[in-house]
């Protein structure tokens, strides 16, 4: 099957789109970004989407804790 190069751009730029957001969330959050290259891959996006929910985040680590009022 031959794709056009409209298909072809068409799907470069939604693959970017995707990919983009995840890249700065995974460096949010204290990871290296190419992390976010497992969200093309069939069922490691699921892990990755694991992974950032479960893991401990580096950016936070050293984060100073929220002062909460306690009676809230």
């Amino acid at each position: 099957m031959y794709l056009g190069p409209m298909e072809v751009i068409i799907v470069a730029s939604t693959g970017l789109l995707y990919l983009w957001p995840v890249w700065r969330i995974c460096r949010k959050a204290g990871f290296p970004g190419a992390i976010g290259l497992l969200a093309l891959v069939p069922f490691a996006n699921i892990g990755l989407l694991l992974f950032l929910a479960f893991a401990e985040w580096p950016a936070t680590r050293h984060a100073k804790p929220i002062d909460r009022d306690p009676d809230f």
